[in-house]
């Protein structure tokens, strides 16, 4: 086993689709542990589809869910990673140890093009597949140093009890994206299929950094 321990600076491309799941849907198919299930309380959730070129493991793919916030202590609320599939290996303890995001690895296969097509799946199992349409004429700069540090602080509960905070930074430039069809495998990945994105786009060049986590 492999562990490169944080901080990370990752550079790359990728999707980002916001939504707003039902709550009580979420519970049965948001994959959220049990014993987190109580502190659940629902609002904007996310899934996000990553070609990262550079990374301090290495390069690597992942596809994540994110089902919406969880109370945390003090009376805070903070998002939680429920559901994470990478490409490699060392991803996966890294991420594991450092930060206690639950990756889990899988195969990737993505296809660029006017209909960018992405494939995830472990060895025969499909886990989920995605189409893309995006503009190739307009795009904006963005940042997460606009957004307060508790808008974007992940709580992740490790193997051994720990509970930890990371707020991950990033930077780079975005384009209107579409959804155009999507399949998933609701035994490995919350089904997406009756739901429309909120939000979609695509994001190319980016830079994303993860910073050293603090207990919670």
């Amino acid at each position: 086993m492999t562990i490169v321990a944080p901080p990370w600076s990752l550079t790359g491309r990728g999707f980002v689709l916001i939504y707003r799941f039902p709550r009580d849907w979420a519970l049965r198919h948001g994959f959220i542990p049990p014993e987190r299930a109580s502190s659940f309380l629902g609002g904007f959730g996310a899934v996000m589809l990553v070609d990262y070129a550079m990374s301090d493991c290495g390069p690597y793919r992942e596809l994540l869910f994110v089902p919406g916030k969880f109370r945390s202590a003090g009376g805070s609320s903070r998002y939680a990673i429920t559901k994470i599939f990478v490409s490699t290996q060392v991803s996966v303890d890294s991420g594991i140890a450092n930060w206690g995001i639950p990756k889990e690895l899988a195969e990737f296969s993505w296809q660029r093009g006017d209909l960018e097509r992405v494939r995830v799946a472990q060895g025969d199992m499909p886990i989920a597949e995605f189409g893309f349409t995006s503009s190739q004429t307009f795009s904006l700069p963005v940042t997460t140093a606009i957004l307060p540090e508790f808008l974007r602080t992940l709580e992740q509960h490790t193997p051994d009890g720990r509970r930890l905070l990371t707020a991950p930074g990033g930077a780079g430039r975005v384009q209107a994206a579409r959804l155009e069809d999507v399949t998933v495998n609701p035994a490995l990945f919350p089904d997406l299929s009756d739901f429309k994105p909120l939000v979609s786009v695509k994001a190319e060049p980016f830079t994303l950094s993860f910073p050293v986590p603090r207990p919670a």
